[in-house]
């Protein structure tokens, strides 16, 4: 099992990063990635990695930062990319984040991933996923119950 922590950058890789800007926070270290997805919130990086998770995709081919809180620079994408994803809210905000990265990485494929329609955020989106996995778990162990006394 994957476990998901949120630490300020450091190690290898992003030891350049520690020094400028404790609150950037990167979602686990993995030094081969190719590809940096950026979000707004930890809470954010956190939904979206399990998200990510749950859909099978490997962690060695993805780091995701959040700025928690701090105004997007470019320390956040500083690095040795191959491609750049912003993962920010739904949101006119999201979009000038977007925009703000992709003027500054005219070298990159940048591109944009939205939460679900009819979610803000990841952790919105998330939520909603756990709640509806609660919902039906609980409706078959009713359901289970049920038959149970049934018998």
């Amino acid at each position: 099992m994957q476990h998901f922590l949120l630490f300020p950058l450091q190690g290898t890789r992003s030891e350049q990063f520690s020094l400028a800007n404790p609150k950037i926070w990167q979602s686990h270290e993995a030094p081969q990635a190719q590809t940096l997805v950026l979000v707004e919130d930890p809470i954010d990086a956190m939904a979206l990695h399990a998200a990510l998770l749950t859909d099978h995709r490997d962690p060695s081919d993805f780091v995701i930062r959040a700025s928690a809180g701090e105004a997007l620079n470019p320390v956040h994408w500083e690095g040795t990319w191959e491609h750049i994803v912003t993962a920010f809210d739904r949101d006119a905000a999201g979009e000038r984040f977007s925009q703000k990265v992709r003027q500054a990485n005219p070298d990159h494929d940048v591109r944009r991933l939205t939460p679900p329609p009819g979610h803000n955020d990841w952790a919105e989106a998330w939520a909603h996923v756990v709640n509806r996995h609660r919902t039906s778990q609980s409706a078959r162990e009713s359901e289970t119950d049920y038959e149970a006394s049934t018998d």
